[in-house]
C-alpha cells in the first residue's frame, strides 16, 4: 500500500465513515444518500397510484430523491478531489520527464491503448 493510500485509510478509519452492516465500501454518507433515493422513489410510486394525492405529497417524495442525489454526487466530488491529490504528491516526487511518461501511460491506459514500449 502507497503512502497515501495508508493516509486515506488512516483518515476513514479516524472518522469512522466506513460501516460494516453487510454494504461493505459504503460510507454511511453514501447509505444515506441511497436510503433517501429509494424512499423518495418509492414514495412518488405510491403518490402516482393514489387517487387522492396533493400537491405536498409530491414534493416530500421530490424533496428526497433531490437530497439523496445531492448527497451521493456530493460523496463522488469527495473522492475524486482525495484520489487527484494523493495522486498529485506521487507526481510531485519525479523529474519532469518521468511525470510525463507516467500522465501519457495513464491517459493511454484510460482510453483502451495499450502503452507502447520505450
Amino acid at each position: 500500500m502507497t503512502e497515501a493510500e495508508n493516509e486515506v485509510a488512516g483518515r476513514e478509519g479516524a472518522e469512522g465513515s466506513r460501516q460494516d452492516r453487510g454494504t461493505p465500501g459504503l460510507t454511511t454518507r453514501q447509505m444515506i444518500g441511497w436510503l433517501s433515493l429509494a424512499t423518495g422513489t418509492a414514495g412518488a410510486l405510491v403518490t402516482a397510484t393514489r387517487t387522492d394525492r396533493g400537491p405536498l405529497d409530491w414534493t416530500v417524495s421530490m424533496v428526497l430523491v433531490a437530497a439523496g442525489l445531492a448527497e451521493l454526487l456530493e460523496g463522488r466530488q469527495t473522492h475524486i478531489a482525495e484520489a487527484e491529490e494523493a495522486i498529485l504528491e506521487e507526481l510531485q516526487g519525479l523529474d519532469p520527464i518521468a511525470r510525463a511518461q507516467v500522465l501519457k501511460t495513464v491517459v493511454r491506459r484510460q482510453l483502451g491503448r495499450r502503452p507502447k514500449p520505450d
